[in-house]
């Protein structure tokens, strides 16, 4: 039997705020990646990891030219008959890489992230989708991860969690529980002060700041299946795609 993987698919950043109805679009039809929209038909794309490249140790950049390096033995894995890859994830030592670059920097600026994941329980405390890199708990420094950890609870819900110097909060949870091996896809948006977080299409959670001004330029590398911070601990079981 495969082991207890996370995949990963369709990675994209927007230097935007994504609108209802492009959030439609991106999504697509029937909860699958491979029935998804096309990432490159929406403006505002500065980085897209389609996670098509099947073999070797980079996933493709194929807007930003941000290119990934694999480290460790990260899987690819093929969609039932298309011809489509995602990446797979073992939650042990697994992750993505990508260099630092202005157009992942999202400072005060708006941005959407999106992804498709499927996944199952999870054995580390803090299992990280795409975060900051700093080896610290730098205020700015952010992660969209599954959670809560609080009293020992299963990581089955999706949050992005911000740090703010020596600890941080969850300003996005979502409703639906992640951890049942099936795909889904995920945005979170930053629009000015207020973020949203959508489940296949459907918005779960937002949250105001009141704070236009609150600033995610942590400056470092961006990891994809892990978080800077957490050392072994905050280790994806998942697969990511688009």
């Amino acid at each position: 039997a495969m082991p207890n993987f996370g995949f990963l698919d369709e990675i994209a950043v927007y230097s935007k705020a994504l609108s209802v109805a492009e959030v439609a679009k991106l999504y697509g039809k029937d909860g699958h990646p491979v029935n998804a929209g096309n990432p490159t038909s929406i403006s505002g794309l500065t980085g897209y990891w389609s996670c098509n490249d099947g073999s070797g140790g980079t996933v493709t950049d194929s807007i930003g030219g941000n290119d990934a390096t694999i480290v460790n033995q990260v899987g690819w894995q093929s969609h039932p008959y298309v011809n489509s890859r995602y990446l797979a994830l073992d939650g042990t030592d697994d992750h993505v890489t990508v260099a630092t670059h202005a157009n992942l920097d999202f400072g005060t600026d708006d941005f959407t992230a999106a992804f498709w994941i499927k996944c199952g329980s999870q054995s580390d405390s803090y299992p990280s989708i795409l975060a900051s890199a700093t080896a610290s708990y730098a205020s700015g420094a952010v992660a969209i991860r599954l959670g809560p950890n609080s009293g020992g609870t299963a990581k089955t819900l999706l949050q992005l969690y911000v740090q703010a110097g020596g600890g941080g909060s969850a300003m996005l949870t979502s409703t639906t529980t992640m951890t049942d091996d099936a795909w889904r896809h995920v945005m979170v948006i930053r629009a000015s002060a207020v973020f949203y977080l959508y489940i296949n299409g459907t918005q779960e959670d937002t949250y105001n700041t009141n704070n236009p001004s609150i600033d995610f330029a942590d400056n470092d590398v961006l990891y994809i299946g892990k978080n800077g911070w957490d050392g072994t601990n905050g280790d994806l079981d998942g697969d990511l795609d688009e």
